[in-house]
């Protein structure tokens, strides 16, 4: 398993932790917190499919493309995280601060999509952050 897969597989696995802390936390300007300041990136433009990740990190070879995409739509509207696969790399797609991409991209589950947005790295995980995103050819 790779070093990036590992880290997917870790930070899927801690996520009910993040989720329940974030409920407990008080959302508003995220800019005014201490530690809460966003990493500074770069804008980028990709091109990949949406993936649901928890069945793509569970059964790849099934757990993608057309055929899986209703199956993926439905694991994305239950919240479960999305990603976009580009090639051989997989980004965690996330909105901005702790906004819901579930409307933006469930639609696209199992089809290419177009993403703008700023990539971000942290523990061998990578993640866009969703600015934009609309179907691709």
């Amino acid at each position: 398993m790779s070093i990036r897969r590992l880290a997917l597989v870790v930070a899927l696995a801690v996520a009910p932790a993040g989720v329940a802390l974030a409920q407990d936390h008080k959302h508003g300007d995220h800019g005014k917190h201490e530690g809460h300041a966003a990493p500074a990136a770069a804008k980028t433009t990709v091109t990949g499919e949406v993936l649901d990740l928890v069945c793509y990190m569970q059964h790849p070879a099934t757990g993608q493309g057309p055929g899986h995409a209703g199956c993926a739509q439905q694991c994305i509207n239950k919240g479960l995280p999305a990603g976009l696969k580009v090639g051989d790399k997989v980004y965690l797609l996330m909105g901005k601060g702790h906004d819901s991409i579930v409307d933006k991209v469930a639609p696209l589950a199992g089809k290419n999509a177009k993403v703008t947005g700023s990539v971000i790295e942290s523990g061998g995980l990578s993640a866009l952050v969703i600015e934009s995103v609309s179907a691709a050819p």
